[in-house]
């Protein structure tokens, strides 16, 4: 599936990137290689925004449809937790949220 189909804050595997030569050398170039794993952190009308590693790329529309992934089962930091959640995960936010400072 296309990088564009994925909702804010999921996370996938980059398995293919379609296009011309140079296309896909820019986006391996900036770190966009088959295996990585990526999280879409907003997506407008027109600029995706992804995290790859520690880096944030925008990205063109046209140009992250070219990216092909393959969902996984774990979501980012941006997903609110559910009541019964024990809250020990990586985000101080949610965890600080089930201690009550929130």
């Amino acid at each position: 599936m296309p990088l564009t189909l994925l909702r804010p804050g999921e996370r996938a595997l980059i398995r293919n990137i379609n296009g011309k030569a140079d296309t896909r050398s820019r986006l391996r170039s900036m770190g966009l290689v088959e295996g990585a794993t990526t999280e879409l952190i907003s997506y407008d009308n027109c600029i995706v925004l992804i995290k790859v590693g520690d880096c944030r790329l925008a990205l063109d529309k046209e140009l992250a449809a070219r990216v092909l992934v393959t969902p996984t089962m774990e979501r980012g930091c941006g997903r609110r937790r559910e009541r019964n959640d024990i809250g020990r995960g990586r985000c101080r936010r949610h965890r600080n949220h089930k201690k009550g400072w929130w």
